[in-house]
């Protein structure tokens, strides 16, 4: 019994004293754990004041890294509202010192300083016309090229085709334009061109060539200006396009000219005024002006008939012929004239007998002449020239089913009376039967296999 009550004090005395002591080392650790947070804690206020960086949980102190760039938008952001706030401010204190100050007390400095606070910047003209070409000499008329041109410059007196449109400063609309149109009308430079400007910078130009001009008021509406579109010593900017032009200068000088004067030129020189003329003429035929195309080739036709060729030249004369002469056919059809379109197609088929289009035109001049079987002739004949033509093809086929119907008799100044218009209307119809049946054979589809023209 002593034995087991013996054993059972003494582990419980050593439990104790081992629990005690662990308490004791407990606190000890935890004393020694505080004094080292409390070093690690001044460590940290130090290095942060000298400007270190301390990292991990054991305090280790590394010197500062460099800060990451700001962003130029940020960085931009940031300029504008610096700048903005010390401008505000300036001008706020200008302000406010100019208005407690007397005018009689302003002294220059104070003038000389407002002035440069409220000093204008570059109007957009100014600024434009520093890269810009000066072509007069005197900065008055100022030249940027947008788009090149190709071919020689623009002669002086040239009838020219272009299309402009002029602006003032600060405004979007054009004041004047003529991009509107279809067809521009063709200009002859000192004649229908009013600006000086616009006349030096023509003559800096190429075919096809757009460019942008800037006028000052003497090369433009000068100081008066023209009111009240165009306010007094304005500098205009147009935006010129060449599209084409042409030397009528030459051409109007050598037509001055008598007969014997012409033929002391070479045929070159002929044969290029007669094509100017044609050139011009077929501009005008495009505007519908075909009264002042008419002039225009009658004027070539003369100069080409009027000179003599040595024979190895002579085939030069006519081909230019030719082509004046189906033009004038062409023309006189558009102004209501089959004779004298008449006359001058049979003029073309003299020099070639085979032209088609000689043919298409002296056929439909017989057709409003009412001639059918005449038209009818030189149609098939046109046919037979060129067979796929649709034009030729299908005043054939009108003539054919009858569409074809007679020109007003009540249009001619010499009105015939009413047994002449039945009996042209009687023959028109016993006309347009007969053809009719023959040309449906003609243009019949073979269903059979039989070749066209058989039963």
């Amino acid at each position: 019994m002593s034995c087991l009550k013996g054993g059972k004090k003494k582990p419980l005395k050593q439990l104790k004293k081992q629990a005690k002591e662990m308490d004791e080392e407990g606190k000890a650790f935890k004393q020694k754990q505080k004094e080292e947070q409390k070093k690690l804690k001044e460590l940290k206020a130090k290095a942060v004041g000298k400007g270190l960086r301390v990292t991990g949980c054991s305090g280790h102190v590394t010197p500062p890294s460099a800060p990451p760039p700001p962003h130029p938008h940020v960085l931009r952001h940031v300029l504008r509202h610096v700048l903005r706030h010390v401008l505000r401010h300036v001008l706020r204190h200008v302000l406010r010192h100019v208005l407690r100050t007397p005018v009689g007390r302003r002294s220059q400095g104070q003038s000389g300083a407002l002035k440069s606070v409220f000093r204008s910047p570059k109007s957009p003209y100014q600024r434009l016309s520093q890269w810009m070409l000066d072509i007069s000499g005197d900065q008055g008329v100022l030249k940027d090229v947008i788009r090149e041109g190709a071919g020689e410059l623009v002669m002086p007196d040239a009838s020219v085709l272009v299309k402009y449109s002029g602006y003032l400063e600060h405004m979007d609309k054009p004041f004047d334009s003529n991009c509107f149109r279809k067809t521009p009308r063709l200009m002859k430079l000192g004649v229908d061109i009013t600006l000086y400007g616009m006349e030096l910078g023509l003559l800096t130009m190429r075919r096809g060539e757009l460019a942008r001009f800037l006028f000052k008021p003497p090369y433009a509406y000068g100081t008066l200006g023209c009111p009240p579109l165009i306010p007094p010593n304005s500098t205009v900017l147009f935006e010129i396009e060449l599209i084409d032009f042409l030397d009528s200068a030459e051409s109007d000088k050598f037509c001055a000219l008598t007969a014997e004067q012409q033929d002391q030129f070479p045929l070159q020189k002929v044969l290029k005024v007669a094509a100017t003329e044609r050139e011009f003429g077929n501009y005008l035929f495009r505007q519908n002006r075909f009264y002042d195309a008419k002039v225009r080739y009658k004027r070539a036709l003369l100069l080409l008939c009027r000179r003599s060729a040595p024979p190895e030249e002579q085939h030069l004369v006519e081909a230019a012929k030719l082509l004046v002469l189906l033009n004038l056919s062409f023309t006189y059809l558009k102004l209501e004239h089959p004779t004298r379109a008449l006359h001058y197609g049979e003029q073309a088929l003299i020099i070639d007998q085979k032209n088609a289009k000689a043919l298409f035109r002296c056929g439909q001049a017989c057709l409003l002449m009412t001639e059918y079987q005449k038209a009818r002739d030189f149609l098939v004949r046109a046919q037979k020239e060129q067979p796929f033509n649709h034009d030729i093809n299908n005043e054939l086929k009108k003539l054919a089913s009858g569409e074809f119907q007679p020109p007003d008799v009540t249009s001619y100044k010499d009105r015939p009376s009413l047994t002449t218009v039945y009996f042209t209307l009687q023959h028109y119809r016993d006309y347009t039967d007969k053809e009719k049946e023959m040309c449906h054979r003609m243009f019949a589809p073979c269903d059979n296999g039989s070749t066209i023209g058989e039963k």
